[in-house]
């Protein structure tokens, strides 16, 4: 006679104990093949958020001897102990509160969030009802939840009596752990693994089994090619709920009490910040494991970055992409590795320079320098200077680049740009570039630190000045 049929994979274990958070889902589905019959499936959250089944069996029927024990060989299998810092989620199902308490007397049990709403809006229909329950269902902190339920008196006659006749410590994130990092109120994933084997339910037995067991077989290779695709160690869910936190930390004001401490001003609310306790008035930071959009903003405040704070959200075990280098191992490809190497000035060469800090890029006082011949047209020829900067020779003409006498004690000091040689033609006023006679341009000036505006349009720097960049641009 068949009385049930249990699985547990060696890969599942490892990964529910290697780093998958400690909330585990049951629920039970029907057969509907040929051979009637019951499927208990236990599953749990890997570090990006996503569906792991851990465990299933078949049975005859579903009633407390059937979930006591599943749940006993569950519990030996994951090492449960008494169920502490451990977190269950389930339906209203026959017996399995009782089979929990035998088994796991120290364990969180909460009840999936949409089965109380379910029950609970068969007469209580609308809309904005609902909202206001899922408003309720995902209250982080005591005033939250008072002003929800304020406001939910307001849609109908002893409506808060009805909801409270669910216990809100099973269904409500306000009275939740924070030992499992996770802040799930419903039970959606054993409707994605019902729907997911939704075919193999329709077959025999041994069958179903056997499908099962190649779609795990699948899934598992699937997820570890995922994950070396992270940018990161932080799973790429964990990355999404964190930006869309630091979005809303660009709404909240915060003071701070000169320590580690920080009051935070979000809406109507007000939070406070222990950085150093990694705690937040509002709970959400605690039960998630992802700072909240108040600590974002106070570590902000403190220059720190909030992916460092992020924890159980990691997977672990994720193997790496490169082989480690030993101590001096250069790599191949790519740009070498400049340790070792001394540095020097790339116009002189020295060592031990580089050629902002090299003692001969700078001019040498009394240095001559020369400008080479002008490119402007013979129609307008530029006047002599009528101020010669000491130290320097400065050609009348020279509007490009200046050459120096002497090479050690080379400056290059740029002109203007030249003024093509084309002809001026009726209409088409005067080149570009082109100074004309009189204007302001052509009186020698002082300008900046030292510099010397000829008529030219070139700006010479002085050589006592220690700046050696000349800068060249039409007036």
């Amino acid at each position: 006679m068949f009385q049930g049929f249990y699985i547990c994979f060696d890969a599942m274990k490892k990964s529910f104990m290697a780093g998958c958070k400690r909330c585990i889902g049951l629920d039970g589905c029907f057969l509907k093949g040929v051979s009637r019959g019951q499927l208990l499936v236990a599953f749990c959250k890997d570090g990006n958020n996503q569906m792991l089944p851990v465990a299933w069996a078949v049975v005859e029927v579903e009633n407390k001897f059937t979930w006591a024990w599943f749940v006993k060989l569950l519990k030996e299998d994951l090492q449960l102990g008494d169920g502490t810092d451990l977190t269950i989620i389930s339906d209203m199902q026959k017996g399995l509160e009782i089979a929990i308490t035998d088994h796991l007397p120290n364990v969180e049990h909460r009840m999936c969030a949409r089965h109380i709403f379910a029950n609970w809006s068969k007469r209580w229909r609308g809309l904005e009802r609902k909202k206001c329950f899922w408003r309720c269902a995902r209250s982080t902190f005591e005033a939250e939840l008072k002003d929800n339920i304020s406001y939910m008196k307001r849609l109908g006659n002893n409506i808060v009596d009805h909801l409270l006749y669910y216990n809100p410590e099973r269904w409500s994130k306000l009275y939740f752990n924070f030992s499992s990092k996770c802040d799930v109120v419903d039970n959606n994933m054993a409707e994605c693994f019902n729907s997911w084997i939704l075919a193999a339910r329709h077959k025999t037995i041994i069958t179903m089994l056997e499908e099962i067991r190649v779609k795990m077989m699948k899934r598992i290779g699937q997820m570890r090619e995922f994950c070396n695709t992270w940018i990161c160690d932080i799973s790429p869910m964990a990355m999404k709920v964190l930006q869309d936190n630091t979005a809303k930390s660009m709404k909240c004001s915060i003071e701070w009490n000169s320590d580690t401490e920080y009051e935070v001003l979000h809406g109507p609310y007000r939070h406070v910040v222990d950085i150093q306790r990694q705690i937040c008035s509002c709970r959400a930071w605690m039960l998630k494991g992802i700072r909240c959009p108040h600590a974002i903003a106070a570590l902000h405040h403190r220059k720190l970055d909030p992916i460092n704070y992020i924890s159980h959200w990691k997977m672990p075990g994720r193997p790496g992409k490169k082989r480690k280098k030993k101590q001096g191992e250069t790599s191949k490809i790519g740009k070498i590795s400049k340790r070792g190497i001394e540095m020097s000035c790339s116009t002189f060469h020295n060592k031990g320079r580089n050629k902002r800090k090299c003692p001969l890029g700078a001019p040498a006082s009394g240095t001559s320098f020369t400008a080479g011949p002008s490119s402007r047209p013979p129609s307008s020829p530029a006047a002599p200077s009528s101020r010669p900067l000491s130290g320097l020779a400065v050609a009348p003409t020279s509007t490009q680049i200046v050459v120096p006498a002497v090479a050690p004690t080379s400056t290059q000091i740029v002109g203007p740009r030249a003024t093509p040689n084309v002809p001026t033609e009726k209409g088409r006023g005067r080149p570009k570039g082109s100074i004309e006679k009189g204007s302001v341009a052509s009186r020698t000036r002082m300008v900046g630190m030292g510099a010397l505006h000829t008529q030219s349009g070139a700006t010479i720097i002085n050589s006592l000045v220690k700046l050696i960049r000349a800068i060249v641009a039409p007036y």
